[in-house]
């Protein structure tokens, strides 16, 4: 049995975000997992590999340098599996360290781009497994993950101020660096919750409300709004990868611009939990039948144009501030587009979460 190397953010222990990937993957490859802390140090961590040989190498989200990978990883085949959500700059001369690589993108935004730049890059859509039989929720009850201070309570309070709403879970959950805005004295019963140990128990709660806010601007996959999906949510979400390559603004769930937070106009939330529920379960049928080419890309040999590849030399790479968070370094760079974001590089090199300019914090 071949031998992959999974590389991959510790955290994703606890997520268990990628689990469905690793599952498959052992039906084919004896996977070795190496998480990889925040608190690592690179040169003793990637030592532990040396004299070990993989038939491939799996980066799940994570880009590591090329000076690593030569020096410590003997590996045949390479792959790389990017979040839309925590992606180096698309200029970044990262990227052609792994020209050689395949991308299995689940952003069909992404999947385009990367080809766009010259890169080998394959596309499949996930979909969760949907309920067996969904309970419809209480119409004027709304669930609300906040992980991120860019959605918070008043975005949400502003979102849903035209209907009648006479109760918010709010699933109170931050991502690291992330603060919480205090809900406005307009919103009125609230319920909290900070983290489940099961998730049964999570599913449960977002049951009981038909109405579910998604909580980040941006997605690698989406798992939160999708398991909400496949129980027949209306999914409230930013126009934005990968929330808007699911929802279709109107039929199964509502789109708004956070840019230009304004109130919605929620309308047929029974039409549009029963559209969400169909979407997935098609979706469903697809990704069982498709998944498996997975395992096909992994291995094939990559095509790349280098005449598209986008480059910007290593002295131009935008890395901003260094400073520690937890004791551990952490670089930060800024990225311009229509608003200003923060991407943060550990140890300067390894993307691990972006965020917005954050309104109406308190």
């Amino acid at each position: 049995m071949k031998k992959i190397l999974y590389t991959r953010h510790a955290f994703h222990r606890k997520t268990k975000s990628n689990d469905f990937l690793i599952e498959m993957l052992q039906t084919k490859y004896h996977v070795e997992i190496f998480d990889l802390d925040l608190d690592f140090d690179p040169e003793n961590v990637f030592s532990s590999l040396k004299g070990k040989h993989y038939d491939i190498l799996l980066c799940f989200q994570i880009f590591i340098p090329l000076k690593y990978l030569d020096e410590y990883i003997s590996f045949d085949k390479g792959v790389v599996f990017p979040m839309y959500d925590a992606i180096p700059l698309l200029k970044d001369p990262i990227w052609y360290e792994y020209k050689n690589f395949n991308f299995i993108c689940f952003s069909s935004t992404l999947h385009n781009r990367l080809n766009e730049m010259g890169l080998s890059s394959y596309y499949i859509q996930y979909f969760p497994k949907p309920v067996e039989h969904f309970s419809w929720g209480d119409e004027r009850s709304v669930f609300f993950w906040n992980r991120r201070s860019v959605i918070n309570c008043k975005t949400v309070d502003k979102l849903l101020s035209k209907r009648d709403i006479s109760h918010i879970h709010i699933h109170k959950s931050l991502d690291p660096q992330e603060k919480f805005v205090k809900p406005p004295k307009t919103m009125k019963n609230i319920s909290y919750s900070t983290w489940y140990e099961n998730k049964n128990d999570l599913l449960k709660d977002i049951e009981k409300s038909a109405i579910y806010i998604a909580p980040r601007e941006e997605e690698g996959i989406g798992m939160s709004f999708l398991d909400a999906m496949a129980m027949g949510r209306c999914i409230i979400a930013p126009d934005n990868p990968t929330m808007n390559e699911y929802i279709s603004h109107g039929k199964t769930g509502i789109l708004y611009h956070l840019e230009q937070v304004v109130p919605l106009e929620v309308n047929n939330i029974r039409q549009m939990q029963e559209e969400a529920f169909r979407y997935i379960r098609d979706g469903f049928q697809s990704w069982e039948k498709n998944k498996f080419d997975i395992l096909h890309w992994i291995e094939i040999e990559p095509v790349v144009d280098e005449s598209l590849l986008q480059l910007v030399p290593w002295n131009e790479r935008p890395i901003k501030k260094k400073y520690k968070f937890l004791g551990i370094p952490v670089w930060k760079t800024k990225l311009w587009k229509k608003k200003q974001q923060k991407i943060f590089y550990l140890f300067g090199f390894i993307p691990v979460f972006q965020k917005n300019n954050v309104q109406n914090e308190e």
